[in-house]
């Protein structure tokens, strides 16, 4: 405990890059989130074991749901983007079991911890909506419209309902896990929904 407290201390002397403040505020933060879920992620505590002061954490974050969110994003090493070129189908599949193997790792499990915490932390709702589900949901509805005007869906599909009817069957598979969450979870689950909004 000692020799950490002397290495951060060393970190923060002669005052660091921008850039080495961030990364030691959302590896604290991670540290956190992962000994004791997202509720013992604080400020409070992270100026305490990180030695970075409140106004300066104030300064790049609004609060601490928006640090866990962007120490959880800064680990994530899965490519969730859709080809411009790929059929929507074959580009839905295969992000799908991308997000599966994040699932399947330990960001998984604070993946899962995140997504029940919102329910009663709107700070972090907010900064799960602004940081991770509003980004990848104007993605997604992208690539539908160029979907569409490649004639693989229908014009008047309705890009919000596919977007819920998908991630609404995933996210409810990670709060009431009755049955496995797997690729062939993800592939039925596109195949039932893309049925309706085929040409």
């Amino acid at each position: 405990m000692v020799m950490k407290t002397i290495e951060t201390d060393k970190k923060l002397q002669g005052r660091p890059m921008n850039h080495d403040i961030t990364q030691l505020v959302l590896e604290t933060a991670l540290s956190l989130a992962h000994d004791g879920g997202v509720k013992n992620v604080t400020v409070d505590k992270i100026t305490q074991i990180s030695g970075v002061a409140k106004t300066t954490i104030y300064r790049r974050w609004p609060n601490a749901g928006a640090i866990v969110m962007d120490a959880f994003l800064s680990e994530i090493v899965y490519d969730f983007t859709y080809p411009p070129d790929a059929h929507i189908i074959d580009a839905l599949k295969t992000i799908l079991k991308n997000v599966n193997q994040l699932l399947k790792s330990k960001k998984g499990i604070l993946f899962r911890n995140l997504l029940a915490e919102v329910q009663s932390n709107p700070e972090l709702s907010q900064a799960l909506w602004e940081r991770w589900n509003k980004p990848r949901r104007d993605e997604a509805k992208a690539a539908m419209k160029r979907a569409v005007e490649r004639g693989e869906i229908t014009p008047d599909t309705d890009f919000d309902l596919v977007i819920d009817s998908i991630i609404g069957a995933m996210y409810y598979r990670i709060l009431i896990p009755y049955n496995e969450i797997d690729d062939e979870f993800f592939d039925t689950l596109v195949m039932q929904v893309f049925k309706g909004i085929e040409p």
